[in-house]
């Protein structure tokens, strides 16, 4: 039984020296996942056919409210935070206080990438479509190589992290959750609000109910050397 107890420890030490020097590659990881992640923030710009749910959310109370989109995008990353502290209490880790931060730049690594990116229109129905899978697809690697670093993720993969430890639920089945519920959410203060849908689209909806599931998919599938510290 001691002996036993002693090879589980060996095995755990063996385990975080690993992660040590993998650190480097956890950070390469974590840009390509965030370059991911803002690349596909401005293909569904340019789709036009909707962007994720609780980027929407955030469209609808700045018109609503008349304040800048970033914001009302900084304050519901806030609320995201807050519900880890409540949720986890002592258990939170006062690092993941960073993930504000970080996401203030991610907002500034989107608007880089969509200045670098060669201009192009996207006219028919088709290649808009085309384009918003691709961003779909783009959304699903770049959100699970950056939060599988466990590295500071950003409030929303923080939370939903959270989730999927608190109740032993796979995450990509509460991004699936958490979306809709913000599609939702969206769709209803619209037409409360305006009477009618403002910055929600048909693409709005497909990538709630799609990207959780795609990110299921595509997980089994990332280089085995990320397997080592994704979520499970």
């Amino acid at each position: 039984m001691i002996a036993s107890i002693k090879k589980e420890g060996d095995d755990m030490v063996t385990s975080q020296q690993l992660r040590e020097r993998r650190i480097p590659q956890r950070i390469v990881t974590y840009i390509f996942g965030l370059f991911c992640s803002a690349l596909a923030m401005n293909l569904f710009v340019r789709a036009d056919l909707g962007n994720s749910a609780v980027s929407t959310s955030a469209v609808v109370f700045s018109q609503w409210q008349g304040l800048s989109l970033g914001t009302c995008t900084l304050g519901l990353y806030c609320l995201f935070l807050v519900a880890q502290i409540v949720i986890l209490r002592r258990k939170f880790q006062w690092i993941n206080l960073g993930q504000v931060p970080f996401a203030m730049i991610f907002s500034a690594f989107v608007d880089l990438v969509g200045a670098a990116m060669p201009a192009f229109a996207v006219e028919s129905m088709l290649a808009r479509w085309l384009v918003q899978l691709l961003g779909m697809v783009l959304v699903s690697v770049g959100t699970l190589s950056f939060v599988g670093t466990e590295l500071v993720p950003l409030p929303v993969e923080g939370f939903l992290i959270t989730m999927s430890q608190v109740t032993n639920t796979p995450f990509h089945k509460w991004k699936t959750c958490i979306d809709c519920t913000f599609a939702g959410l969206a769709i209803v203060s619209s037409l409360l609000l305006f009477g009618q849908l403002e910055g929600v689209g048909v693409g709005t909806i497909v990538l709630a109910v799609g990207t959780g599931w795609m990110m299921g998919k595509i997980k089994p599938h990332l280089p085995k050397q990320m397997q080592n510290w994704q979520l499970h």
